[in-house]
Parts: C-alpha cells; sequence; structure tokens
C-alpha cells in the first residue's frame, strides 16, 4: 500500500514521470506492495507442514496397537487442511501481487491517461475510458474531478496525478461539495439554511429520527441491566439481596441519567433549530475498539476544540490540506453539513 505521506500530485513526481521515469520517492511508497515477506511465506509453506508430518508421526507412534480409526486421522488432517488453505492463500496471493509490482517497478515504464476521480461507494476511485487505477491511501489530497494520471501498466498504481482543466471549466470547490453532500446526507438547499444559522426540515428530521434511535439502544440497554439485576436479586441469599439492589439501582441510576441528558441535548437542539458554524483547517482523527468480532473504529473531525464523531464514508470523502468550514449542532455535536473554502 502506497504511504500515507505519499504526494502524487507534487511537481517534481508528475515531472519525472511525464519522462517516463520513476522517483525513489514512488519506489519507497511501493516498498510494502513489492514485499514478499519471507518470514510469513516460511511460516505457512515450511512450518505447518513439517509441524503435521510430526503430529502425525507422533500419534502414529503412540497408536501403535492402531486403535485410532481413520475417521480419526481424517479429522487430523482436515484440521491441518483448512490451517494450511487459511494461512497458505493470503500469502501466495500476496507473494503474486508482490511480483507484479516488482515487474512493474522493474521494467521502469510509466503509463499515461487521462480520467476521473469519482466518488463510488463510500470512496474515491480514479477512473480512465480503459480501466480503474489503485490509488493511493486516502486519496491522498485527488480532489473530485480530471486529471491526467501517471501509473505503473500492469498494477495499476498510480504514481503522479496532474489536474487539468476540460473544455468548459470545472469547479474543484463544487465537485468536492457535491461529494461532500452524498457522503454526509445533505442538500445545497439546507446548506444555505445553515449559512443562516438555521437547521433545514431535513436535518431537523434526521435529529428527531436520532434521538429515536438513540433512545431504543438506551432503552434495551437499560432493560437487559435489569433483567440481569433482577435475575441477581431473585438468586442472591437473602444478606446479599440489599447489596444487589443498591448496587443494581446505582447502575441504573447512572445509565438512565446519561440517557436523560444525551436525550435532552438532542431535543433542545431540534426545538432551537439552530447550527454553530467553525472554519479552518479540520483534522481527521479515529480511534480503535477491540471487539470479539475484531475492529471497530470510530471516526471524528476535530477543529480548535471542537470533536464531531463522523461516518466511515464522511472521512473517507475529506480532503486534507484545504480549510472548511463545519456546521453542527449546539450540544449534541451532530455535524449537519460541510463546505469547503
Amino acid at each position: 500500500m502506497l504511504t500515507m505521506n505519499f504526494d502524487p500530485t507534487h511537481p517534481q513526481q508528475i515531472a519525472a514521470n511525464r519522462r517516463g521515469e520513476i522517483t525513489g520517492e514512488q519506489q519507497n511508497a511501493l516498498k510494502s506492495e513489492s514485499s514478499i515477506g519471507w518470514l510469513a511465506l516460511i511460516m505457512s509453506f515450511v512450518f505447518l507442514p513439517i509441524l503435521f508430518v510430526a503430529i502425525m508421526g507422533v500419534v502414529w507412534f503412540l497408536d501403535r496397537r492402531r486403535e485410532l480409526p481413520l475417521w480419526g486421522y481424517g479429522i487430523i488432517l482436515a484440521f491441518f487442511s483448512v490451517a494450511f488453505v487459511v494461512s497458505a492463500v493470503p500469502q501466495a496471493w500476496r507473494l503474486f501481487k508482490a511480483l507484479r509490482v516488482r515487474g512493474d517497478l522493474s521494467a521502469g515504464q510509466v503509463e499515461a491517461a487521462e480520467g476521473q476521480m469519482n466518488w463510488r461507494r463510500n470512496q474515491y476511485v480514479a477512473e480512465t475510458p480503459a480501466r480503474r487505477l489503485r490509488l493511493p491511501p486516502l486519496s491522498a489530497g485527488l480532489r473530485p474531478g480530471s486529471y491526467r494520471f501517471y501509473f505503473l501498466p500492469n498494477t495499476g498504481w498510480v504514481l503522479s496525478a496532474e489536474r487539468i482543466i476540460p473544455p468548459g471549466g470545472e469547479d474543484p470547490r463544487a465537485e468536492l461539495l457535491n461529494v461532500l453532500t452524498q457522503a454526509i446526507g445533505f442538500s445545497v438547499e439546507a446548506l444555505e439554511a445553515n449559512r443562516n444559522g438555521r437547521l433545514a426540515g431535513g436535518q431537523l428530521l434526521k435529529l428527531l429520527l436520532a434521538a429515536a434511535g438513540y433512545s431504543l439502544s438506551w432503552g434495551a440497554m437499560i432493560l437487559a441491566v435489569s433483567l440481569f439485576g433482577g435475575g441477581m436479586y431473585f438468586y442472591a441469599e437473602a444478606d446479599l439481596q440489599l447489596w444487589v439492589l443498591l448496587i443494581g439501582g446505582g447502575v441504573l441510576a447512572t445509565l438512565g441519567l446519561i440517557f436523560l441528558l444525551g436525550l435532552a441535548k438532542l431535543a433542545f437542539d431540534v426545538v432551537s433549530g439552530k447550527v454553530v458554524m467553525a472554519e479552518g483547517f479540520v483534522q481527521r482523527t479515529y480511534t480503535v475498539t477491540h471487539t470479539r468480532y475484531g475492529y471497530s473504529y470510530t471516526y471524528y473531525f476535530q477543529l480548535n476544540k471542537v470533536s464531531l464523531q463522523v461516518s466511515a464514508a464522511a472521512y473517507n470523502a475529506f480532503i486534507d490540506g484545504i480549510a472548511y468550514r463545519l456546521y453542527f449542532t449546539p450540544l449534541s455535536k451532530k455535524l449537519v453539513a460541510i463546505e469547503p473554502l
């Protein structure tokens, strides 16, 4: 994957690619994609087979009387087969991709084509009439619009991108604003109301739906805690029931207070119908939470002391390096609109 600090719009990168050259920065940026990962390959294609043979040998030795049925050996074989496939297939695919990138870099050829940066399914994609190209992570500052892309011919990795203005012109700000309206879910008409410090009708409806969803989620949590506490109280010894009641009541009171406070903030914002504006250079951040199912990401826009939670689509649509104006609710801090300046 291309590193996040790689800028494909830098004039030096574009000038080198026009001459058919691949710069050192571009070579370094593709190191992770061209890395074979020898340790993982050895673990998958050498260590796992050796471990399987060793375990089968131990089982065969211990089962000298051949009391283990064939299906027992079949279960061991099936287990290691699944483990081998799960481990080896991704490594083989990574090896294949790394060799392709290495082949592209060794050939030293750069292809050029005109195309568009478009917003598709909550992400930016670089598209030419002939193919879709592979972009640096987070679009590396590429705004939506027309470009001349310089890329590796086989793997399609974008090395640099030169902004071009087609006949009739393009408004980069309007193009980006159009993407942001889709990603965040607001209209240009709503933006006019926000500029006057007011929420539009559609935004009020979204806040009401957010309040309903908030109430349902917290209601389900409080109900679950109540049922769990009730069960604990029912099965607890008589001398412990008072403690269960006190602790459970304290937990429910705390949860209820948090719920009512959040609901009151949403209700105030709906009734007041006002928005707050802030402008400047926005920083994107995110937090990672480990769950039993993997990882959960929470995304934020930060401007000065204001931190607003946003969706993954909004996070992906954001282009770094330019100033924005944010519109959000005063108390619940819900982002309702954003526009580039």
